[in-house]
Formats: structure tokens, C-alpha cells, sequence
């Protein structure tokens, strides 16, 4: 029995083909499909509900952020009755949708996916222009926003599959019988060339050849299936089954116990700080454990630094002003060492970031190792800073039930694998962070690099303003453990 979509008889599922923007004729298409966008923009889009169009006086304005002055609609804006109505409709309207087959419902979706390849490039060139991205951006980075349309496609298609068939369960749900074959999608954040996607792909190999084939694992890297906060919940529910991803502290604040600032200093102390023996892995699992979710390991990516568009000259100036607008990640683990330090922060979601730093909605962003800048964000930064700030390990987890409903063997098998890429991460994350230096430095981007004295002047500034004020969203006990260690 093959579990998933098995009762619509599908053959294995294939990402949507990546556009060859080396062939002429895929550039000159996307080219003449802008264009045509072009011509439509500043429409004005109505609210349907029940298949009724509704034109209201206000509106949402969306602004191409890349050229302000490029208005790309008006969206018709709803008020309280409007939506109370609508799901009225919906409430209603459900109660002849759920007699309707799978099979048919599955149909739709598979018509409207022909729809969207059909129109492919005038979806991406709406991306484009709502984005505000330039076209040698998207060359090289639009394949992932037109596989993002796709995966959306499957989540829906998934979705939909599950809450009509009740009989038959997800990879996420029952135990593992004798025979089965368990597909699992695996989630992660980093873009398909960084080292910690490449540590996916090898365990989705090692996985499939040493079960036989009996678990496939398919990766989705760069975000395709949303962002590491999105990514996390649907792991706990269920309705996604494994990541690669950062630990998101808006559900549990212990959550970011491993990103406490200057908690690992060297290398050497990697394992024992956060290693599946250590205090923090342990508390980690006990936290993971309450929302649904297991943890397997860490994956290394190296010490944290700060890109920046702009050049900063007082980062040592600890407490004093910095002039500039950092992006963090939405948890104080994050932004308050950012704050004494003294920079000004804002929260923006990690998928937007690109843009952010291309509009100048935010100077800079802290949260990335040398790599994750190199590959991610290249292309928008000015300067690097290697402030050793915090040492950046994603968690691989997955979701309990469906790691407790496997056999013992099976459990054992992912358990070791997972530990190995820990292992080998750990041990090649040191000479990423050289090698992707070097390589910032390549593209014209101006790499500062500290002194051992100067991290640790930073370290200890954190250490005694920073940590106390952890107390209150870690817990004093949490805080005094790790002081201990």
C-alpha cells in the first residue's frame, strides 16, 4: 500500500520543470509577457463572493516597491459585514462541496494547474513586477518563484485529498505497517546550492537506499513551502511532515535556547553545547515534544554575522547608535543583542528579505553566516560583518506522530543518519565560513573580519546586558543552566 494520493493512481510526483532562460525564445517570452502586464496595470479588482462581484470605495493600493511610482491594482477592500457574509456563503456553500468526490475535486485543481502552465510566464512576470524585482534577478532566482506557484498547487491538492478522505491517512498519520511505502516531504529555508540543502539531498538518498525504497523523502528547499514560522506549525499538525529549519520562538519562547547570543564561541565546544547529549538538545526535545514535533538534530551552518547595504564604522561603539535599520528575525533571542548593541530593527518575513534590502526597507539583516549572505543576498549587500554573534544551526525535525508511528528500524535508521549530517556539518562548517568569505570578497563586497579580543568584548557586552534580559522569556532556571555549562 503506498500512502498519499495513492487512490487517484498519480505517477510520482515531479517538481514543475525550471525554465531555461538560456534559450532565447523563454527570455523573449517572459520579456513580451512584462510588457503585456504592463499595459493592464491599474485595474481595479472587485471581492467575489458566492461568484459575485463586489466593487467597494476602499481600496488596497499595490505598489510595484521597485518603482513606486507603478501602481499595479486596486483591490477591493472588505469591511465587517462583507466578511461575515462571506463565510456565511462558504458555511453554506460546504455543505453540497463535501458530497463532491475526491477524484473530482482533484480534477479541478489538476485543469487549473494546466491553466497555470499554460500562462507561466504571464504569472511570473506578475511576480516580477509586484515584487519589484529586476530581470537579471529573475533569471537567476524566478524558476523559484514559479515552483513556489506549483508547490502551493500541491499543498492544495494535499489538502483538499486529506479532509475529503478521512479513511486514508497522510504520511503524517497511523502506524507503519509491513509493505508500506511512507512519503515524506521535507522542507527547507536555505536555496538549493547552499551546503544545508546538499545535506538534504544526501539524506533523502541515504534514506531511499537504505530502506529500499520503502520511504521516499522529497525536498523543497528555498522556502517552497513556506516560511520556517508557517513551515513549523504545519510539521506540528501534521500537514507537513519534516524540516530542515530555524526553531521558531513565537509558539514557545525556549524554542530559541540554541540562539542565545555568544552561547558557542569555538568550534571545538559545538558538540557538547548543543549535541544530542547536551542540556540544550535535551530541553529542546522536551519543548519540540509538547507542539507535536520531534527533534532529530542540528545541521551546522556556521557563526552568524551582519550584511549590510550601508558601511558601518562604530560596530565596537557598544550601546551607541549605529544609523542603521537591521532586519531580524521575529524573537528577542535575535533582536535584543541587535538593540544594546545599537541598532535599530525591524521584523520582516525571511521570504521577503530580497527585496527589503533591494527597496531599502531595511539596511541590513542579522540571522545569516557568511554563506547564507554569499548565496542568498549577494547581489543587494555592500559589507559583511563576521560578529560571531551567534552560532546559526537549523533543527531537523519531524512530526512525533508520524516518527513514533514508525517501526523501531526505521526509527533507528533516520535517528543515526541524522546524526551523521550533524556530525559532517560541523566538521565542514569552519572551512564554509573561510571559503565563503573569501568568496563575498570576490564579488566587491567588503568583509570585516574581528580579532579574538574584539569578539569576545562584544561577547561579554552581550553576556551582562543581553542575558539578563533573557530571564524573563527563557526562564531564570534555563538561563542558569547554561551559565553553569
Amino acid at each position: 500500500m503506498t500512502k498519499t494520493l495513492q487512490i487517484f493512481k498519480l505517477d510520482t510526483f515531479k517538481n514543475e520543470p525550471n525554465t531555461d532562460f538560456s534559450l532565447d525564445g523563454e527570455v523573449k517570452a517572459l520579456k513580451e509577457a512584462i510588457s503585456t502586464v504592463r499595459r493592464d496595470l491599474g485595474k481595479e479588482y472587485p471581492v467575489i463572493i458566492g461568484g459575485e462581484k463586489i466593487y467597494t470605495e476602499d481600496k488596497i493600493t499595490s505598489i510595484n516597491p521597485g518603482k513606486k511610482e507603478e501602481i499595479v491594482g486596486y483591490m477591493s477592500k472588505v469591511d465587517r459585514e462583507m466578511a461575515e457574509k462571506a463565510l456565511q456563503t462558504a458555511t453554506e456553500t460546504f455543505e453540497t462541496w463535501k458530497l463532491v468526490k475526491p477524484e473530482k475535486r482533484a480534477s479541478y485543481l489538476f485543469k487549473i494547474a494546466d491553466l497555470m502552465r499554460e500562462r507561466r510566464h504571464e504569472l511570473s512576470a506578475i511576480l516580477i513586477i509586484e515584487a519589484g524585482k529586476n530581470n537579471d534577478t529573475f533569471y537567476r532566482g524566478g524558476i523559484i518563484l514559479k515552483n513556489k506557484i506549483f508547490s502551493l498547487f500541491v499543498i492544495l491538492l494535499a489538502s483538499l485529498v486529506v479532509s475529503a478522505c478521512s479513511s486514508s491517512e497522510g504520511a503524517s498519520g497511523g502506524k507503519e505497517k509491513a509493505g508500506d511505502t511512507i512519503d515524506i516531504r521535507l522542507s527547507g529555508q536555505s536555496p538549493d546550492d547552499h551546503p544545508s540543502t546538499q545535506a538534504l539531498y544526501k539524506f533523502a538518498e541515504q534514506v531511499k537506499e537504505k530502506t529500499g525504497g520503502r520511504i521516499n523523502v522529497n525536498v523543497y528547499p528555498a522556502n517552497q513551502l513556506g516560511d520556517y514560522t508557517t513551515v513549523y506549525q504545519e510539521i506540528g499538525r501534521g500537514t507537513l511532515d519534516m524540516a530542515l529549519i530555524s526553531l521558531t520562538g513565537e509558539l514557545d519562547d525556549r524554542l530559541r535556547l540554541n540562539f542565545v547570543p555568544y552561547l558557542v564561541k569555538d568550534y571545538k565546544d559545538i558538540d557538547s553545547v548543543i549535541g544530542t547529549d547536551s542540556y540544550v538538545f535535551n530541553k529542546l526535545q522536551e519543548v519540540n515534544n509538547e507542539e507535536g514535533v520531534q527533534l532529530l538534530g542540528f545541521h551546522a551552518n556556521g557563526f552568524g554575522g551582519i550584511g549590510t547595504t550601508k558601511e558601518m564604522t562604530n560596530l565596537l561603539d557598544l550601546g551607541e547608535d549605529k544609523g542603521l535599520l537591521l532586519r531580524v528575525p521575529p524573537d528577542d533571542v535575535f533582536r535584543q543583542p541587535m538593540v544594546d548593541i545599537g541598532f535599530r530593527t525591524v521584523t520582516i518575513p525571511f521570504a521577503d528579505l530580497y527585496t527589503s534590502l533591494q527597496t531599502g526597507a531595511a539596511d541590513g539583516w542579522s540571522g545569516g553566516e557568511a554563506s547564507l549572505n554569499y548565496l542568498g543576498y549577494r547581489d543587494v549587500i555592500k559589507y559583511y560583518y563576521q560578529t560571531n554573534d551567534f552560532f546559526n544551526a537549523d533543527a531537523l525535525i519531524i512530526n512525533k506522530n508520524l516518527f513514533d508511528g514508525l517501526n523501531e528500524e526505521d526509527r533507528k535508521l533516520i535517528e543515526e543518519l541524522s546524526k551523521e549530517m550533524m556530525a559532517e556539518s560541523i566538521e565542514t562548517s569552519e572551512s564554509y565560513d573561510k571559503e565563503y568569505m573569501e568568496k563575498l570578497k570576490e564579488e566587491g563586497i567588503t568583509v570585516v573580519e574581528f580579532s579574538e579580543e574584539e569578539v569576545n568584548k562584544l561577547a561579554e557586552y552581550v553576556r551582562e546586558n543581553t542575558w539578563p534580559k533573557l530571564k524573563e522569556r527563557l526562564g531564570d532556571d534555563i538561563i542558569d543552566e547554561l551559565l553553569k555549562q
